[in-house]
């Protein structure tokens, strides 16, 4: 599968999410821990997703603008999903 494709499946659930991450997930989905451990993993993979999302949404921004109109100088460019700070050395 295309890197683009991988964009364009269904959401993924928590659990997906977890698994992706290589967390542990039982057979039903749920973290094999106390409820409030399973609670806080979640909200921990809640503000994770919260915080890529407008940082993917800027990569697909400048992916459109240097692929279809060449333009390289996007502003805000982001050069690192993980460390959105990186600037480029020029």
């Amino acid at each position: 599968m295309s890197e683009i494709g991988r964009f364009r499946r269904q959401p993924m659930s928590g659990p997906q999410i977890a698994r992706q991450l290589g967390m542990p997930v039982s057979d039903d989905g749920v973290k094999p821990a106390a409820e409030g451990s399973r609670q806080a993993l979640l909200e921990g993979l809640r503000r994770e997703l919260v915080n890529m999302v407008p940082l993917m949404q800027q990569v697909m921004r400048q992916t459109k603008a240097r692929v279809f109109a060449g333009d390289t100088h996007a502003e805000g460019k982001i050069v690192s999903l993980f460390e959105p700070t990186t600037e480029v050395i020029s």
